[in-house]
């Protein structure tokens, strides 16, 4: 933690931004479940598995950022265990309205709409791409403000963001 707080403190002061973005997603918590250390600390924290695992090392990076004057930022797994006080949800996988119903704000970004590295039209003419298929048509339809959310908590929609990962983005 005393590394992250280094590695925060720098990205804080470099990057004016009131948010900071700490990913959290595709966290993979099986060498947790064999991990001396990290078993200990669960004991020790009273935790109930990796997923509160998780949520501990989310909750301690908050109170770093937090103390700074910024607010964290993480995607859809964040909520995992237990989502952090002030923390702001990116949904790709769903959540969005479970967290903004707990009053947390929230940015949409989901796979079915959002994803611009899947194919545009039929993959045997385009080039090649992650998988998966969003045309134009379906991307103009997101409604970043999911209708389960009413009144005041739609006000925690902060927006919409297209993603765009590059593994397969040759040029």
């Amino acid at each position: 933690f005393a590394f992250l707080t280094d590695v925060l403190s720098e990205v804080i002061e470099m990057f004016p931004s009131p948010y900071i973005h700490i990913g959290g997603d595709e966290v993979t918590k099986e060498n947790w479940k064999s991990c001396a250390k990290c078993q200990d600390l669960m004991r020790r924290e009273g935790l109930k598995n990796e997923h509160e695992l998780q949520s501990y090392f989310i909750h301690r990076i908050e109170k770093i950022i937090n103390a700074r004057g910024r607010t964290l930022v993480g995607w859809s797994e964040i909520r995992e265990g237990g989502l952090a006080p002030n923390a702001v949800l990116m949904d790709w996988i769903g959540g969005a309205v479970e967290a903004a119903s707990s009053g947390h704000p929230v940015v949409l970004c989901p796979t079915s709409h959002a994803y611009f590295d899947y194919y545009q039209a039929e993959p045997d003419f385009q080039p090649k791409a992650i998988g998966g298929m969003i045309t134009i048509k379906k991307v103009y339809s997101f409604r970043p403000v999911p209708s389960e959310l009413k009144g005041e908590q739609r006000k925690l929609v902060l927006g919409g963001q297209g993603n765009l990962w590059t593994e397969y983005v040759s040029t």
